[in-house]
């Protein structure tokens, strides 16, 4: 790692240096001419022994006497500088005295006007409310006189530090709190000297200090970078009793910012008692117990080395400690530290020496292991010991953590006596110069929603990473968990996934720096809201999972990676069918793709299935339908580990290519003709993907969601009804979204009698005589297109697309023999002025007859607003074959549809149409290009768009016949040429 740049504090210092070197010139300068002129008297005077002694010595006397008084002085207005301010409780004066005190620890700081000095207790001094002091230009001090103390009720806390001084606590403390009091050095240089002591009231809790900050979440008013700090510091301990003991800062809650210590850091202990005296699990305990440590609840991210020559340790010792819980908010909202690997990677040199000391707390390591947002240590990591510690027996020194970065050449390495007694030496490259050898543990590291955070239980204990991490323990196994869960979190993110993950700490984090073997991948509960109300969206979800999924599975360090579905949910909205249709089957779709091109690393596991015996059960899923329940949480780990580590990664037979639905059956059916399914997002999950399956009707079906996804990566889908009166009652459904070619069979389907809008994404469709629907519908066979991105606020609205995501080189099929449309395009529908405009390159054969008819808008005044014509509200450049009977006499059927209004950021091209129409009708039609109304488009029409061009533009008229748009260039030309010669 190459050294760090030079940081404000090192120019603070130098600064500081330079000042004071020329405040010292005046002084040094007298001293240093003293010296020399009493050594040229000397020399006078053994040269000029014979003169007059008694002149030449009062002379020099003289001389020497008003040197000494400057020196004097200088010594004196050098003393004058360091302020001395007195205080005690009660205490009404200037503090100029210790006869006129302050009367509190605030005033008697506030006294030395931020310059620094002295704080002098002369009785006690008692702190009873939470106490901030201001950050001073000099050293200060905390001393006591004649047996006064610092009574604290309340914490104290000093202003971060922006420079180099040291603040010194040279007196007794008295934790007179039922709850442990504190310090708070806020990054500023602290020294705990030999009177430092710390006494407990009969109900006191003891006294904490934390290096860093008391932080808060960002909804309290939490900033993340004050809770990080970009300057040196130090802390020296020589004596005390400390509780709990940090040299960074703490966490009140899982909400709260993580912060970073990003500058180098040291801490120096000469004595001191830690802790208090107890039995320490250090396998597990310590995963929740606040140890010792260098960093706190923050990141470690720069060099850091604690010395120790004494004191007494009853708790493990750490450099890195627990971060603790980090909840979605404090991922969501650490931005600072999320932004930089140099505020969230553990890649500086950390060192231990010990030369003193006595260690019962059974751990000194680099690293305090936790499941929440587990990390390793990039940097080296080096332990020395000398002298005559004593340690506990059984005491490991651990580098387990200490993982380098794949290509570098960081290390641990420990250098202790040959007889060292009471350790035992855990994962060091090398132990007195010699290179050891050892197995890594392994390393797994889950990622997710709120399903893996473990909401509804203990996220520390309970979640199912916990309950996998404390298995393989009791089973003795060498395996690590990192728990990476986010309530609330998704790939998408509209107003249910509020969380983006690729916006949170959590996600960077999980790139680098786990360095972990094995992934597991469990996101998209909450993308069910978002994914599928577009095909912008939909797109979005499946690019980015697949883009995180696969830059994990690249890393080097990267062995296997596991990609589960998402479990039940039984919400009553169209989010359940799109986690059904779209989010479960495009979650194995991804794994399938991604275990194709690279065998042997990707894993697919059907969660769903898995864990589907203990919903229909009711034990799995909680009472809002969505999360586990605590016992669902331990079934979960089980299933997970077995996947993991017994290659039980499906449910034989679960898959259906013939599922049987009905309101007359169970949210829980088996899906059969005796015991059907009357749930429709249940019934689609029983479903095979990749396979050519069919939805048998029995009686009446309803969904009764305003949207309604068909389900994704199938062959075919057929719905047909058995028996007769079969009905799929749609009802409230606004579109019917396809997503695979899709059969309707023997079988009425109810709109919901307005407008029924079948979107058939370039889809084959096939409706025959056998079916009957039901009020007005829509034939899209298309996509409905939405805003362009651009002018989404994506985080409350994800019905977005683009022009790639609308665009398709798929070639369909579609027959429609029965039903009354009203808009019809064989294409897309844009439905905002932001809309983008598509592009459709494949074939299309079309076929709508037998007792369909189309409509058209009724009360449509203009071609325009008729919202019926062949080729879509896009550019074709494939072709499309169209036979169209049912068309009302009355209305004209245009080959290519007018594009619809457009904002500025949406151009229109028209001559990017180069596909053609085949027009198969009885009905009146319009060809674009055909600007003189024959039925044709010839070498006439291409003359009037030249005159139109030289003229600047086409006459409304004209303008019906040319896609809607005046303005016209030679380019139009060139392209209604190009059609003249397809006829």
């Amino acid at each position: 790692m190459p050294p760090p740049p030079r940081t404000r504090a090192a120019a603070a210092h130098e600064t500081a240096q330079r000042t004071n070197k020329g405040a010292d010139l005046p002084r040094k300068f007298i001293l240093t001419h003293f010296v020399k002129v009493v050594k040229i008297m000397i020399k006078n005077d053994a040269c000029n022994y014979a003169k007059s002694r008694r002149f030449r010595m009062k002379k020099h006397l003289l001389w020497l006497c008003a040197l000494l008084l400057a020196a004097c002085g200088l010594a004196l207005s050098a003393c004058a500088a360091e302020t001395r301010v007195y205080v005690a409780d009660g205490g009404t004066g200037d503090g100029k005295s210790a006869s006129t005190p302050c009367g509190s620890l605030a005033a008697a700081v506030d006294a030395l006007n931020g310059a620094g000095g002295t704080v002098v207790l002369v009785g006690d001094v008692t702190v009873s409310v939470q106490t901030t002091l201001p950050e001073q230009s000099g050293d200060l001090t905390f001393t006591a006189e004649g047996g006064a103390r610092l009574v604290q009720k309340q914490r104290i806390t000093f202003a971060k530090n922006t420079n180099d001084n040291v603040i010194t606590f040279d007196l007794p403390v008295y934790a007179a709190a039922s709850s442990p009091v504190a310090v708070f050095g806020s990054f500023n240089s602290i020294t705990f000297t030999e009177k430092f002591t710390v006494t407990k009231a009969a109900t006191g809790s003891g006294f904490w200090f934390y290096g860093g900050v008391f932080t808060a979440e960002a909804a309290n008013g939490g900033v993340n970078a004050d809770y990080i700090t970009e300057l040196p510091y130090s802390i020296t301990v020589k004596n005390g009793t400390f509780d709990r003991f940090s040299g960074g800062n703490y966490r009140s809650s899982g909400h709260c910012l993580v912060g970073a210590i990003a500058a180098p850091v040291s801490v120096t202990v000469e004595g001191g008692t830690f802790g208090t005296a107890g039995t320490y699990d250090v396998e597990s305990n310590n995963q929740q117990y606040n140890g010792f440590s260098v960093s706190g609840q923050m990141i470690l991210a720069d060099d850091a080395t604690l010395t120790i020559t004494g004191g007494t340790f009853h708790v493990p010792v750490f450099l890195q400690g627990r971060l603790g819980l980090v909840s979605v908010r404090a991922s969501r909202d650490s931005k600072l530290t999320a932004s930089d690997r140099k505020y969230y990677s553990i890649d500086g040199n950390l060192k231990i020496n010990i030369s003193g000391g006595s260690f019962d707390g059974g751990m000194i390591s680099a690293y305090q292991q936790q499941v929440s947002h587990a990390q390793v240590v990039r940097g080296n990591f080096d332990v020395t010991i000398s002298g005559k510690p004593t340690f506990k027996t059984g005491t490991i020194l651990d580098a387990t953590a200490v993982k380098s970065y794949p290509g570098s050449s960081t290390k641990a390495t420990l250098t202790m006596p040959a007889a060292q007694s009471g350790v035992t030496v855990r994962r060091f490259d090398r132990v007195n110069g010699a290179a050891q050898s050892y197995t890594e543990p392994l390393r797994i590291v889950t990622i997710g929603d709120s399903i893996t955070e473990g909401y509804g239980g203990s996220f520390a204990t309970q979640s199912y990473p916990a309950r996998i991490a404390a298995r393989l323990m009791r089973e003795g196994k060498d395996t690590l968990v990192g728990n990476y869960g986010l309530s609330s979190a998704g790939m998408t993110m509209g107003k249910a996934a509020r969380v983006y993950y690729p916006d949170t700490l959590a996600d960077r984090m999980t790139r680098t720096e786990t360095g972990a073997d094995f992934y597991v991948f469990a996101i998209g509960t909450n993308d069910g809201d978002a994914a599928g109300q577009s095909n912008g969206s939909e797109k979005w979800y499946v690019d980015l999972y697949t883009d995180f999924i696969k830059a994990v599975g690249d890393n080097a360090e990267t062995s296997k990676v596991f990609i589960t579905n998402a479990v039940h949910r039984m919400t009553p909205n169209v989010a359940t069918l799109r986690n059904s249709s779209i989010i479960r089957p495009t979650q194995k779709k991804i794994a399938d793709e991604l275990s194709a091109s690279d065998p042997g690393k990707y894993t697919f596991i059907d969660l769903y299935a898995l864990t589907y015996e203990r919903t229909k059960k009711g034990t799995f899923i909680s009472s809002d339908k969505i999360h586990p329940t605590v016992d669902g949480y331990i079934y979960m780990a089980e299933k997970v580990y077995d996947a993991i580590f017994g290659g039980v990664t499906e449910v034989d037979g679960f898959r259906l290519t013939d599922v049987y639905a009905s309101d007359s059956g169970s949210p829980f059916g088996a899906g059969t003709k005796d015991d059907p399914i009357s749930y429709l997002p249940n019934a689609i999950d029983r479903m095979a993907t990749n396979a050519d399956v069919t939805l048998h009707i029995v009686g009446t079906l309803t969904f009764g969601g305003d949207s309604v996804s068909l389900p994704t990566y199938m062959q075919r889908l057929t719905i047909v009804g058995e028996g007769t009166n079969a009905v799929l009652n749609l009802s409230k459904a606004a579109d019917v979204r396809l997503g695979c070619p899709t059969v309707f069979r023997n079988l009425t389907v109810n709109g919901r009698g307005a407008s029924t809008a079948m979107v058939c994404r370039y889809f084959d469709l096939d409706i025959d005589e056998s079916v009957t629907l039901t009020g007005k519908w829509d034939l899209i066979l298309g996509n409905i297109v939405q805003s362009d991105r651009s002018k989404i606020d994506v985080k409350t609205n994800m019905k977005f697309d683009s022009a790639e995501s609308v665009s398709s080189d798929r070639d369909c099929t579609v027959r429609v023999l029965t039903g009354t449309w009203t808009r019809f395009f064989c294409g897309d529908r844009r439905i905002s002025n932001h809309a983008p405009i598509g592009t459709y390159g494949g074939h299309m054969t079309v076929t709508v007859g037998g007792a369909a008819k189309i409509t058209g808008m009724t009360a449509a005044a203009t071609q325009a607003t008729l919202y019926a014509a062949v080729s879509g509200m896009n550019y074709l450049t494939g072709s499309i074959d169209a036979t169209v009977d049912g068309w009302d006499s009355a209305l004209a059927l245009t080959d290519f549809a007018y594009i619809g209004s457009r904002s500025d950021i949406v151009p229109y091209t028209p001559t990017k149409n180069t596909g053609s129409v085949r027009l198969t009708t009885a009905a009146k039609t319009i060809r674009m290009g055909d600007l003189d109304g024959d039925g044709a488009v010839t070498v006439r029409d291409a003359l009037l768009l030249v005159r139109a061009a030289v003229n600047g533009r086409l006459t409304d008229a004209q303008a019906e016949h040319y896609f809607h748009t005046t303005a016209v260039t030679l380019t139009d030309v060139i392209w209604l040429l190009g059609r003249t010669a397809q006829n």
